[in-house]
């Protein structure tokens, strides 16, 4: 079995240049898969909200399942920036979405401006882990959830929605100020 991880990571090494290969490995801390269940479900909720269309955003795009996924009522009328850390991952969503603005940086390096989003939606990656957002010193040691949170919010126009996969512990942690945070700048409309 090990045999086989090994001839595999040589195979990827092979196809990736120094930096990809390294952006990649940093990523499987965070990177996952969202289900199209999931995709699907959100899309349902954000519809039942009111979303009908408009500039949306995905902070944490991956190779584009939200995109994928839109459901044909909203497909027209809607315009994606989607925002990928890893090269080849940004690289698979922009062949697959030639129509969006597809962003290979990490979201903490993009200066999003604020209030102009009608949507934000995604699975932002999880962990305790914080990065350095250069354009929102306010989030500095706070978990890179919590920071994909709060940062994409801040993007979000009067009137518009978020819609993010979460954990529990957004809500349930200890410390209070991501929740404080976010109860200033909007109302929970629901969660599941």
């Amino acid at each position: 079995f090990k045999d086989g991880w090994e001839a595999r990571g040589k195979e990827l090494r092979e196809l990736l240049n120094d930096s990809d290969y390294d952006a990649a490995k940093r990523s499987t801390l965070d990177a996952h898969y969202t289900s199209q269940t999931v995709v699907t479900a959100m899309w349902d909720a954000v519809r039942h909200l009111g979303f009908k269309g408009g500039l949306a955003l995905e902070s944490s795009m991956g190779t584009g399942n939200f995109l994928g996924l839109i459901p044909e009522d909203l497909a027209g009328a809607t315009k994606f920036v989607g925002v990928e850390y890893d090269a080849t991952t940004a690289r698979v969503a922009e062949a697959l979405y030639p129509q969006s603005t597809v962003l290979h940086a990490g979201f903490h390096k993009v200066p999003v401006p604020d209030d102009t989003f009608a949507l934000n939606i995604g699975n932002p990656p999880f962990g305790s882990q914080s990065l350095t957002f250069q354009f929102k010193p306010e989030l500095r040691g706070v978990s890179i959830h919590n920071q994909f949170f709060r940062a994409a919010l801040d993007s979000v126009r009067p009137g518009g929605v978020q819609a993010l996969v979460v954990s529990r512990f957004l809500m349930d942690a200890q410390d209070k100020d991501t929740r404080l945070a976010l109860a200033k700048k909007a109302r929970l409309l629901g969660a599941i």
